[in-house]
């Protein structure tokens, strides 16, 4: 739906503050859908500091290599960034160069092991 763009700022900015607001109160944060299972979010979403991901099992794969080579301190940058950003079309394009930097380091890193 036209409706519908989760690289809203206020839609990201309501999940980050659902996030901090629920964890001051000690709960952990789980979010289960599309955005849970997009890989373009993950860092995003680390850094706001979702405790749990559920995702169809096809996603699982990806997101869980993405979660493993990427440090707490880059993704909690990286979505300090976002919720700085006023524009959705900028933060798709953040979004997507950030994406493209960690999978060309991966890509490198697994090169040099073999």
């Amino acid at each position: 739906s036209s409706l519908y763009d989760p690289c809203h700022p206020a839609f990201l900015s309501l999940v980050a503050r659902i996030i901090k607001e629920a964890h001051a109160a000690k709960r952990p944060v789980g979010m289960c859908g599309e955005l849970a299972g997009d890989p373009r979010f993950t860092l995003f979403l680390l850094g706001v500091g979702l405790d749990e991901f559920s995702m169809s099992s096809s996603a699982i794969p990806g997101i869980k290599y993405l979660i493993r080579h990427v440090s707490k301190q880059e993704a909690e940058t990286a979505a300090a960034q976002i919720l700085s950003m006023d524009r959705a079309q900028d933060i798709r394009a953040f979004l997507h160069e950030s994406n493209k930097q960690i999978n060309d380091r991966i890509e490198e890193w697994c090169t040099h092991e073999q």
